[in-house]
């Protein structure tokens, strides 16, 4: 957004000097005494969920410089989260908070974005449930009930044949819980496709590597994506030329991919189908649900939805969420709030 020939960007360092006087420093938030010393006129902060308050108090309390003619202000963008956040309180976005003296808040949804395609806003109507709230509507909203509401056995349950052009086991890794393999299939119309499990508790890592061996054969599975805390199951399925992978174990993310499958087409095709013999994943995707209040799913009932998710996370790829909500704060010794100077914010992401 600089200009050219108004600036040095020293990478080394993570700073970008301005000609004439001033400095851009940026970086994560992994080193708090690097921050704690700095005199600062404003900060900028991205998925402003991801910290806590003690990383906000502590961010304002270095906003400090007096600049002239400039407002000491922090500024945040961030997808919505759980009501409970400290910034849905301190910003009015709770339903029941006064937004906090100083404080301004602006609120969009997705198709409030003039820049993106047509074809991207029609994928984001496809989410349900809490994605939809959220990434969709821009609502700061719990979680609670069933997570795959539009589960229906009727509708998801039976047998289909492919060819698939991607086969992909999800592993979820257990010892006195079940160990659950899942194999997860996608056809030309990248519809998906869950054609087997093998899901056992107290299995030790050969019977383990035995089962997906035997999968492997009867479905060509090409990887496993497996549990991330499981680094020893993956070295032993390694030795034994199994192609294997680390998950993505964002929970979320991965919820919000399997939900959005579940909804059928104009033509009332749904975008995934169980086979019969799943008999483990058909009873947890009707039980699968949100702990109270909170933006994570109960630990009971959850082995073989898991691997579900590990193997759908790894056959599915798509370019996540575009959704802001911009927020600024002014603070003592600055000016009046700008709404301008925020909205330049939001297109400056």
């Amino acid at each position: 957004m600089l200009p050219t020939g108004t600036y040095e960007h020293h990478r080394s360092n993570k700073t970008i000097t301005i000609n004439g006087g001033g400095e851009i420093i940026y970086g994560g938030l992994d080193d708090e005494s690097r921050i704690g010393s700095m005199n600062l006129s404003g900060v900028a902060i991205d998925e402003a969920t991801e910290t806590d308050e003690a990383d906000y108090v502590m961010l304002r309390g270095r906003i400090r410089l007096d600049v002239d003619q400039l407002a000491n202000q922090i500024y945040l963008a961030t997808n919505p989260g759980p009501p409970t956040h400290y910034l849905a309180k301190r910003f009015g976005l709770d339903g029941s908070s006064r937004c906090a003296n100083g404080c301004h808040a602006i609120q969009t949804c997705t198709a409030d974005n003039g820049f993106l395609p047509d074809d991207y806003l029609e994928d984001l109507n496809t989410f349900t449930g809490l994605a939809r709230k959220r990434y969709v509507l821009g609502q700061w909203c719990g979680s609670d009930g069933l997570i795959y509401d539009l589960f229906d056995r009727a509708v998801h349950v039976k047998d289909r044949r492919g060819p698939w052009t991607k086969c992909i086991g999800g592993v979820d890794w257990g010892f006195t819980h079940p160990t659950a393999v899942v194999v997860v299939c996608e056809d030309e119309q990248q519809r998906i496709h869950v054609i087997d499990e093998w899901v056992e508790n107290k299995q030790l890592e050969p019977e383990i590597v035995a089962a997906c061996l035997r999968l492997r054969r009867q479905y060509g599975i090409q990887e496993f994506h497996v549990d991330p805390s499981a680094a020893a199951l993956r070295e032993t399925m390694d030795r034994a030329e199994l192609p294997v992978k680390s998950a993505n174990n964002d929970v979320l993310a991965g919820i919000s991919k399997v939900g959005k499958c579940f909804p059928v087409d104009g033509e009332g095709v749904p975008g995934i189908t169980i086979a019969p013999r799943c008999r483990k994943l058909i009873d947890e995707l009707g039980t699968y649900e949100w702990m109270p209040g909170k933006d994570k799913p109960k630990k009971e009932l959850d082995d073989a939805v898991d691997a579900l998710r590990y193997g759908l996370m790894g056959i599915v790829d798509d370019n996540g969420f575009t959704f802001s909500v911009i927020s600024g704060e002014e603070l003592a010794g600055g000016g009046k709030f700008n709404d301008e100077r925020c909205w330049n914010t939001v297109y400056s992401q």
